[in-house]
């Protein structure tokens, strides 16, 4: 897969995963709200009709999982600070979707395997997560109810399996009918004219702007100290006496409230939590202290439930302080490299234009015919990929900074560089400030963009007689040193790189010429160059640059040039 080819499918994967990711929010707080028995099973069956409806529209290959990525990334807009578990079922529910057509092919068959299998997660990460947070005493408590209900109930069957397989089951049936639902509403979106208006497609509002930059309550260091209290606090509990276990969580839950108290009141004020507290407690102490399947009160099971509770408490908040690390943007810049370009590309698309999706949504009584609704949704997915297309477009875009010899281009560039790093911007790339001596130019320095490091690049060649590229002697420390500011490793995590200048030597195929076909090749962003005026149709035409925008120094000035840039670029 070239990487056209790749940007195109995770774009495809951003309108679906963004689709999805707009009716978990939307329908999420609406089902939270209402208290709706089995909601999330409700979310997972919209998210496995809309994944097929997409996949029908769009049959590429790995297309799932890459929507269910982008879906779960936008589940960090959610206002709740319990989002990993979320997050990890988004993803899992699209990988399993993508090995259900793997194993039944792009076809009706694929669909349902894939349906059921999504849907089936939902119980496969319950039975998870009870583990995670109550321990293995959760199995014990299994064992001794289900050793009850088959010593006083008549079952035809019998094993501790049984009921798991019997509940898996009907989770499956559960996911081939959404499947199901999902290849009917796709057929009536393409049969319907539910398309996204032409004026929606063309603007994107400003309003739904960027990414927030700031790092504010975000850090490593508090990230590695919640790890620390989770596995701390997990150890304690399995290690030592329970009274010393009460005194850890206390001052545990102190600490977490001083991180975020949203994350307390998830105990403090949830009724559902007490009412767990007192029937998880009542339930070890009746089945876990005497014979297994003869229920008898004893202090041991007692110890049991109560300790069951303090992990339960010590695993829900701190993997909700986990959470909100999530939303870390440094986290974020850990990962992008030449072989995530394309996702993060698409994830800040994504976030760039989930709010208009959300926006597109019919609201309240619209839901009495889902049928409609959902296939106006997906009816509309044509327009937001085009939606997309532009929005990338629109942050590919090279500005070229130009104006004649001598009129002040690097100047121009050094003060808009200044200004974006500043605005909170990584900037990567060179330029060429000029070495004056005796009051005269009589070479240019290479410098990184990035840190502010350079290198004497060229002098003067004194004995050249004719004015040709040749009138410098370049030193080759420095040539090197240019190429690896521009390499992919240092530019592809920045969100704008400066080349100045590229002229005569490169069009002739030297200076940094290889490097420029290296990052037009490899890397979606914007990009700044220089270029003296006469140049410019050579260039853009020498690597097929199709949207660029020209800024004259002697026509605008830096601050304008670096507000239009940032206006571009969000």
């Amino acid at each position: 897969m070239n990487a056209n080819s790749r940007s195109d499918v995770w774009l495809k994967a951003a309108v679906i995963g963004s689709v999805w990711g707009a009716s978990e929010i939307v329908l999420g707080s609406f089902l939270h709200n209402l208290r709706i028995p089995f909601s999330g099973n409700l979310l997972a069956g919209i998210g496995i009709i809309i994944m097929i409806a997409g996949h029908r529209i769009w049959p590429e290959k790995g297309l799932f999982w890459r929507a269910g990525l982008i879906c779960a990334a936008m589940k960090t807009l959610s206002p709740s600070p319990f989002i990993f578990g979320p997050m990890v079922a988004i993803f899992m529910q699209s990988v399993l979707m993508q090995i259900g057509v793997l194993l039944g092919g792009r076809k009706t068959a694929g669909y349902l395997i894939g349906g059921g299998l999504a849907m089936a997660w939902n119980l496969v990460q319950r039975i998870m997560t009870a583990l995670l947070v109550y321990g293995l005493s959760i199995v014990e408590l299994y064992q001794s109810l289900v050793d009850y209900l088959y010593n006083n109930i008549a079952f035809p069957v019998s094993g501790y399996w049984t009921p798991v397989a019997v509940l898996f089951g009907l989770f499956f049936i559960g996911g081939t009918a959404a499947a199901i639902a999902g290849i009917f509403i796709s057929r009536k979106a393409a049969a319907g004219k539910n398309r996204l208006s032409p004026e929606f497609s063309d603007i994107l509002p400003e309003q739904f702007g960027s990414i927030d930059r700031s790092q504010h309550g975000f850090s490593i260091y508090r990230l590695a100290g919640i790890m620390i209290l989770l596995f701390g606090g997990l150890y304690v509990l399995y290690a030592y006496p329970i009274y010393i276990s009460i005194i850890y969580v206390a001052g545990f839950i102190t600490v977490i409230t001083l991180y975020d108290k949203r994350l307390i009141r998830r105990f403090v004020y949830k009724p559902g939590f007490w009412v767990g507290f007192v029937l998880i407690t009542t339930l070890t102490g009746l089945f876990l202290g005497g014979e297994q399947g003869n229920p008898a009160f004893t202090v041991d099971g007692l110890k049991i439930g109560i300790e069951m509770n303090l992990r339960a408490i010590v695993v829900i908040a701190g993997f909700g302080a986990v959470s909100v690390q999530l939303r870390n943007p440094v986290l974020i810049s850990w990962f992008e490299n030449k072989r995530m370009k394309h996702v993060f590309s698409a994830i800040r698309i994504s976030f760039q234009t989930i709010p208009y999706i959300i926006a597109m949504i019919p609201k309240g009584r619209a839901w009495k015919n889902p049928v409609t609704v959902l296939s106006g949704m997906i009816g509309q997915m044509d327009g937001y990929l085009e939606m997309m297309k532009k929005e990338e477009r629109k942050r590919n875009t090279v500005f070229i900074i130009t104006g004649k010899r001598g009129t002040g281009k690097t100047t121009a560039v050094r003060k808009i560089v200044a200004r974006l790093h500043t605005g909170g911007y990584k900037v990567a790339g060179i330029m060429q400030p000029e070495y004056v001596t005796g009051g005269k130019r009589a070479g240019y320095y290479v410098e990184n963009a990035a840190s502010g490091d350079r290198m004497l690049l060229c002098l003067r060649n004194e004995s050249s007689v004719y004015r040709s590229p040749v009138q410098f002697l370049f030193y080759d420390e420095a040539v090197v040193f240019g190429k690896s500011a521009l390499s992919a490793a240092n530019s592809n995590g920045a969100d704008i790189v400066v080349i100045d200048e590229i002229g005569p030597l490169e069009l002739d195929e030297k200076g940094w010429a290889d490097a420029i076909g290296t990052l037009r090749s490899q890397r979606n962003g914007t990009m700044i160059w220089t270029v003296r005026e006469k140049l410019i149709d050579d260039i853009v035409k020498k690597w097929n640059v199709d949207d660029y925008v020209v800024f004259d120094i002697n026509y605008t000035d830096a601050d304008t040039i670096a507000e239009q840039i940032e206006k571009r670029i969000g």
